[in-house]
């Protein structure tokens, strides 16, 4: 598996600088198998790769496609960080539900939408019950924007692809706080026929 490994991600490791490390590469790998069919496409467009770097050293081309960009970046974040899975744990909250316990609301998820409504309802006097599928982690134990976080705290690590005119990868949350754990605060201005569509109906007072 590792000369496989070696062999499949030779080109790209060349193009980045990157000199071979069977761990990461088989880091790599995994996190190209949660792409789902993908992964096909992927394993093909690689094989190019190494057979155009057979014939041609010249990689300026090839550095323009997406699924080089794509592969080069899931590289680079697996070369680039400190990949300490087994230092990482979660935080266990053993709570306990009575039978006879009544909840005013239940909440699903602790993201930014869950948190706000829970904190809203509790401050009205509600007894109320959040459900979070994703695990706990200390603040501190996890560095934003690593493998870890990737691996730990999104949804299928982060390679979920939604389908239509331009496929794309994007990111969701799996742990207490949601998107709001993993997006770094980061907002996103509303544009086009969304923001006239909602400024028509502001009213200044």
């Amino acid at each position: 598996m590792n000369s496989l490994n070696y062999n499949k991600f030779k080109t790209v490791l060349q193009i980045l600088d990157y000199k071979y490390d069977s761990t990461k590469c088989e880091l790599i790998n995994e996190r190209l198998k949660n792409t789902g069919f993908i992964k096909i496409v992927i394993d093909i467009f690689l094989v190019y790769l190494n057979l155009s770097n057979v014939f041609t050293k010249k990689h300026k081309l090839n550095k323009k496609i997406i699924l080089f960009k794509f592969v080069a970046g899931v590289t680079i974040l697996v070369y680039e960080s400190s990949t300490n899975l087994k230092n990482i744990k979660s935080i266990n909250i053993d709570y306990k539900l009575n039978n006879d316990e009544i909840f005013d609301s239940v909440v699903v998820g602790s993201g930014p939408g869950g948190s706000i409504a829970s904190l809203k309802m509790v401050e009205n006097g509600e007894n109320v019950l959040m459900i979070e599928s994703g695990k706990y982690f200390n603040q501190e134990s996890i560095e934003h924007h690593s493998f870890d976080q990737t691996k730990l705290q999104f949804a299928n690590e982060g390679m979920n692809f939604c389908f239509g005119n331009i496929p794309m990868i994007y990111a969701e949350g799996e742990t207490f706080g949601g998107g709001s754990e993993v997006n770094s605060g980061l907002y996103f201005k509303l544009t086009g026929h969304y923001k006239k569509k909602i400024s028509g109906n502001i009213r200044n007072k």
